[in-house]
């Protein structure tokens, strides 16, 4: 009788065993499952992105190689541009032209009247990203602004000019050409947020000498399990997550029906 009362009580835990592994294999098989939708989305979502940061480095590189081809006369160049510049990227609110650190031009300029004069050496939080491109003469992309008309994060691409290095050993610094544009309107663009995309999201930004620090969205994201992606810039490195809006929340009319005996 024990040892008929022991086999039992075997069958029984063996059978629990089995019902809790089944479950938790379809458990894990569902939450794989709706990452991989995430993955599929989210990817062809960055690559859009990836290239629109590109063109637009590339037009306000454009530009800095045409006012450096005009020393003294960039008012000219600089006014022919930048309408097609907003044309062509409507996400554009604002184009300058910068002669050393004081901002000479502006396009529109309905808006950003109070920008012209502006003296970004008496703007230390912009000085990091602008000494960075001086001594690297590379482009540089800032995110640390809030946008005056919206209030939301602006990223300001900046490309700088140089002459021939005078005879003084100067660094030939003449000025640079800065674009900016609205951060989450770029993102919406690129599909990475909206009503249509499956996923929340989040980017935070590595740079040399400064920690990361976030950008868009909730930086707790990258403590969840997230499908990750990474963006390289000139001067830092774009990390980004994507967490599956519903979560991973699992029917628990499955877990019931395995429970059941019924297939997984």
């Amino acid at each position: 009788m024990k040892r008929t009362l022991s086999v039992v009580i075997l069958l029984l835990l063996l059978g629990a065993a089995a019902v809790l592994g089944t479950e938790r294999y379809d458990r894990s098989r569902s939450e794989a499952r709706v990452m991989a939708g995430v993955r599929q989305q989210f990817e062809g979502h960055v690559v859009r992105l990836r290239e629109d940061l590109r063109a637009l480095q590339a037009l306000n590189g454009r530009l800095a190689a045409a006012l450096a081809a005009a020393p003294g006369g960039e008012a000219g160049p600089f006014a022919s541009i930048a309408p097609g510049m907003t044309q062509a990227r409507p996400d554009i609110r604002s184009i300058v032209f910068v002669r050393k650190l004081r901002i000479e031009q502006v396009y529109p300029i309905a808006g950003n009247e109070p920008v012209i004069g502006l003296d970004y050496s008496l703007r230390p939080q912009f000085m990091a990203k602008i000494a960075y491109m001086i001594r690297h003469r590379v482009p540089v992309v800032d995110g640390s602004t809030r946008l005056v008309q919206t209030g939301r994060t602006g990223l300001i691409f900046r490309a700088p000019i140089f002459d021939a290095p005078d005879a003084a050993g100067g660094d030939g610094y003449r000025g640079m050409t800065a674009l900016t544009v609205d951060l989450e309107n770029t993102l919406r663009r690129a599909g990475l947020i909206g009503p249509e995309a499956a996923f929340d999201l989040a980017i935070r930004s590595r740079e040399e000498g400064r920690p990361a620090y976030g950008l868009f969205g909730d930086m707790g994201l990258f403590d969840r399990p997230h499908v990750p992606a990474t963006i390289t810039l000139p001067d830092a490195a774009w990390e980004l997550a994507a967490v599956p809006k519903n979560g991973l929340a699992y029917d628990p009319a499955r877990a019931w029906l395995i429970r059941g005996g019924g297939p997984p």
